[in-house]
């Protein structure tokens, strides 16, 4: 089970994008055994997410057994503390879209959906994300393939999918995404 929310009173502008606060609450799927909070943003444009990282101090993420619910204060806690702190996390937020805005990267086409391959996005969403690209006039800077990678993930039917894609699109765009450990994500 995941849970999207958008926090839509307080709306982050950055060139002509919009951003609110967001973040997911998931119980794994069969056999996973966890359940967290990550939180994030939401962009307007794309009606996709951009998840923060493990790094990130508001996650949360734990094994369970039988006890989910034992899960649901702290999950509270993570979402009241979200909320507290979103407009610093908007400072922080507008720092990296200026930084990601700057940085290509990808120099064309073919060699955008190698570099999403080696990162371990599937061929067919890596296709997907460059028709995104080109449809939508977009460049390859960092923050417009964040968004693409946002974009395609919001028109996926599974929900572990669209989380998958959503953390690697806010990897990109905080820049903690590596070639040397990719992401999990080679189902179509």
């Amino acid at each position: 089970m995941f849970a999207y929310l958008v926090d839509e009173s307080s709306w982050t502008h950055y060139w002509g994008e919009r951003f609110a606060p967001a973040f997911v609450v998931y119980n794994s799927e069969v056999g996973g055994r966890s359940v967290g909070f990550r939180s994030g943003w939401y962009h307007s444009g794309s009606k996709g997410f951009m998840l923060n990282d493990d790094s990130c101090p508001i996650t949360y993420s734990r094994r369970h057994s039988i006890r989910v619910k034992d899960s649901l204060e702290q999950i509270r806690d993570r979402i009241g503390l979200w909320l507290s702190v979103a407009e610093a996390q908007s400072d922080l937020l507008m720092k990296q879209l200026a930084e990601a805005r700057q940085e290509t990267f990808a120099n064309s086409n073919a060699s955008l959906q190698i570099k999403l391959v080696a990162y371990g996005i599937s061929t067919e969403h890596a296709k997907a994300i460059d028709k995104w690209l080109i449809t939508e006039g977009r460049s390859f800077s960092r923050l417009d393939v964040a968004i693409a990678v946002s974009a395609v993930s919001s028109s996926l039917p599974f929900a572990s999918t669209r989380f998958e894609l959503g953390q690697f699109s806010g990897k990109l765009l905080q820049h903690t995404v590596s070639e040397s450990s990719p992401l999990p994500l080679q189902q179509a």
